[in-house]
C-alpha cells in the first residue's frame, strides 16, 4: 500500500497535492470523508436538488407559494 502525506478524495481517489495542481490546497469533510472540490460540488448539487426549501431557509430567502 502506497502511503502519501497528502489527503485522498474518498469519492474519486485523487491525491490532493497542492504542489502539483491548482485547486488542491483545500478540501471538504462530508460525513467524516475527504472530498475534493469537484466531488464536493457534485455532492452539493445533489443535496440542493433534494432540499431547495432547506437551502432557502439557510440563506434567508423567502419562499412564496403560487396558487
Amino acid at each position: 500500500m502506497r502511503r502519501t502525506k497528502y489527503p485522498i478524495c474518498a469519492q474519486c481517489g485523487h491525491t490532493l497535492n497542492p504542489n502539483l495542481e491548482d485547486d488542491c490546497e483545500k478540501y471538504y469533510m462530508v460525513g467524516g470523508e475527504i472530498y475534493c472540490k469537484y466531488c464536493f460540488e457534485d455532492y452539493a448539487r445533489d443535496w440542493l436538488d433534494e432540499n431547495m426549501d432547506d437551502f432557502a431557509d439557510l440563506i434567508g430567502i423567502q419562499k412564496v407559494e403560487n396558487g
